[in-house]
C-alpha cells in the first residue's frame, strides 16, 4: 500500500515478491520476541486453535498468513512493550481488512468455516521477556486483550484492490512497476 516506491524499504520489499533476494528472517529483538509468544498467546485463549494457516489468492498474486484462527473466527496477535500503550496502527488495520477479505472469498475453496470475525490479540512484554529462549515463555492469560476489528469492504474495493491489481500485472510481465 505503500504510496512511494522509490524507497530502498520498497525495492527489497518488490526484490522478495520476485524471488531476486531472499526474505530476512532474523529480525530484531521486539520482532523474535512477538514470533516466540504468538503461539503460547493464542493457545491460552484456545488450545484447540489452528496456528500459522496460509491462504494463497492466486487470481491477485496474494499470500495470507493468518497467526490464528477457529470456527470462522480469525485472530491476528500482536505482541508490544508493556510501558506503551497498544495502539491499532494503519498498517495492523490494513493487514486485518486484507486477512478478512481473502477468508471470505476463499473460505469454501480452502474448506473452512464461514467468516464470523476477526480478533486482534494484543499482549504487553516487560523489558525483561524479550531475551527468550525457544519454548521458554510464560503467558499471563489476564495480559491477553482483544479487539474486534470491523471487516470495510469500501476500503477493499476502492484503495486495496486497485493497487493489488496493479502489482499482481506487474508480477506477471515480470517488471517493476511505477
Amino acid at each position: 500500500m505503500a504510496k512511494n516506491r522509490n524507497t530502498a524499504t520498497w525495492d527489497d520489499w518488490w526484490k522478495v515478491k520476485t524471488g531476486e533476494r531472499q526474505a530476512d528472517m532474523i529480525g530484531n529483538v521486539y520482532t523474535r520476541a512477538g514470533t516466540m509468544y504468538e503461539h503460547p498467546i493464542l493457545k491460552t485463549i484456545d488450545e484447540d486453535m489452528i496456528l500459522d494457516g496460509q491462504i494463497i489468492y492466486e487470481k491477485y498474486k496474494i499470500r495470507v498468513n493468518y497467526d490464528g484462527y477457529k470456527d470462522g473466527v480469525i485472530y491476528e496477535c500482536k505482541t508490544h512493550r508493556a510501558k506503551n500503550e497498544f495502539t491499532v496502527t494503519k498498517d495492523y488495520w490494513m493487514q486485518c481488512q486484507v486477512e478478512m477479505f481473502v477468508y471470505q472469498e476463499l473460505c469454501s475453496e480452502w474448506f473452512l468455516p464461514g467468516f464470523q470475525k476477526l480478533i486482534l490479540v494484543n499482549y504487553p512484554l516487560h523489558d525483561n521477556e524479550y531475551e527468550v529462549l525457544e519454548g521458554q515463555v510464560e503467558v499471563y492469560e489476564k495480559r491477553i486483550q482483544m479487539q474486534e476489528i470491523e471487516y470495510d469492504k469500501g476500503w477493499i474495493k476502492a484503495e486495496y484492490l486497485p493497487k493489488v491489481k496493479e502489482l499482481a500485472r506487474a508480477l506477471k510481465k515480470n517488471k517493476r512497476p511505477l
